[in-house]
């Protein structure tokens, strides 16, 4: 069996509940692979993905099979043959009333130039919503001394989708970037926005172009990139002549040091993946 169709069968939430795992409603548990004491692994269900943020860990990202390996210590052939078990198991629906679990569609990936589109288009909206002067967004800002004309921002209103000049076209870009997702009730033609009620800064390649963003919720304690494996820096990949860079742990560290021309006139500045 191939690994693409064990990802398109296998559910991550099955694998993490054979291992006594189960995130919480916001899709965060403690990460299985380190002593994690706060929840520092994100989990996709719609992809069927995780990634541990802790600077303590060394797992990364993965999918089921991945998990499977780690979890068990074992090679990536009998973690296949693993998963291909509990792809067999049937919960508890009755005797010899076992259901295979509906195959997911596979979303076809995007051209690194396509991404790239896609993404400065949807952060172009991000960016102008903040000119409605959100409460909630010029609040949260505000708590935290970012000044949103300096600095590159956005606000994900959850508009994204609904504004008249978005075509079913861009809708499906949008949901192949995972800018959008599927409705959580199964109700068709139906989404919601990644990054809605956050805060948005957008992450670069070393040529300068969005690849990806990075999401702080204004109301709740959450966090979020896009789904998948990291991409891109913020406020970008320094230059090569960089002699003297500060580090900081999170994006927002980050932004807010950029305000600081004492700070950027000596040193240039860089994100970890934090919170």
């Amino acid at each position: 069996m191939e690994i693409s169709e064990i990802k398109q069968r296998l559910p991550i939430l099955k694998v993490l509940s054979h291992y006594h795992l189960k995130p919480d409603r916001n899709g965060r548990l403690c990460c299985p692979f380190h002593n994690d004491k706060t929840p520092s692994m994100q989990v996709y269900p719609e992809t069927g993905t995780w990634t541990c943020f802790s600077s303590n860990c060394s797992a990364g990202s993965g999918d089921q099979v991945d998990f499977i390996m780690r979890k068990e210590g074992i090679t990536k052939h009998l973690a296949i043959l693993k998963a291909q078990d509990l792809m067999g198991e049937t919960g508890d629906p009755g005797p010899g009333k076992s259901k295979p679990s509906p195959e997911k569609k596979l979303v076809p990936e995007l051209t690194p130039g396509e991404r790239t589109q896609i993404l400065t288009e949807a952060f172009t909206h991000f960016a102008r919503s903040m000119n409605k002067r959100p409460e909630n967004a010029i609040k949260y800002l505000e708590s935290r001394r970012l000044d949103y004309k300096r600095l590159s921002i956005g606000f994900d209103a959850g508009t994204l989708h609904k504004i008249k000049e978005t075509t079913p076209e861009q809708k499906q870009l949008y949901l192949q970037a995972g800018l959008l997702k599927p409705d959580k009730f199964g109700r068709e033609e139906s989404y919601y926005t990644r990054f809605k009620g956050c805060i948005v800064f957008p992450l670069l390649d070393r040529s300068k172009n969005i690849v990806s963003m990075y999401g702080r919720h204004t109301e709740k304690p959450e966090h979020h990139y896009l789904e998948g494996d990291h991409r891109g820096l913020y406020p970008g990949y320094p230059d090569r002549e960089t002699t003297r860079l500060i580090l900081t742990e999170a994006v927002i560290d980050a932004a807010t040091l950029q305000q600081l021309p004492e700070i950027t006139k000596d040193f240039s500045l860089l994100a970890l993946y934090g919170t």
